[in-house]
């Protein structure tokens, strides 16, 4: 195995986390935002349609992520699936990960498609999230 193998594990391993986190946050089961935010690295970088955001704490992750979560809430949002992961290793300490998602409604209607690239780094110990970039399905 090589040390780029072990970064597609890890990057794949902390998407996985990722959603085991944030379908309970979204869904309402959970309203701790800890383990989310730890998966974040600061300063977090997102870019969305129509803008671009630089998350410099952790009370900024924790912002961001309370008016995502409240915004999905009141769509009755239930779940996520996932329609395409690739990682794409960069080095031992980053990698690219590019996806496809649908989010639905406890009704079973799908509220978006959409794209995700995410670059995830690994600066100590473990990987985070450095970048959230929101892109067309």
């Amino acid at each position: 195995m090589s040390a780029l193998d072990g970064v597609s594990t890890g990057a794949r391993a902390l998407y996985e986390t990722y959603l085991a986190t944030v379908v309970p946050l979204f869904s309402g089961e959970s309203t701790d935002l800890a383990p989310l935010i730890a998966l974040c690295a600061v300063p977090m970088t997102v870019v969305l349609p129509d803008a671009r955001r630089v998350l410099p704490d952790e009370a900024a992750l924790a912002r961001f992520f309370a008016a995502q979560i409240d915004q999905l809430r009141r769509v009755r949002y239930a779940n996520t699936t996932v329609h395409r992961l690739e990682v794409r290793p960069l080095n031992p300490r980053a990698a690219w990960v590019e996806g496809v998602f649908s989010r639905h409604t406890r009704e079973g209607q799908e509220l978006a498609r959409f794209g995700t690239v995410y670059l995830v780094v690994k600066p100590t110990d473990r990987w985070q999230f450095s970048s959230l970039i929101i892109t067309a399905a």
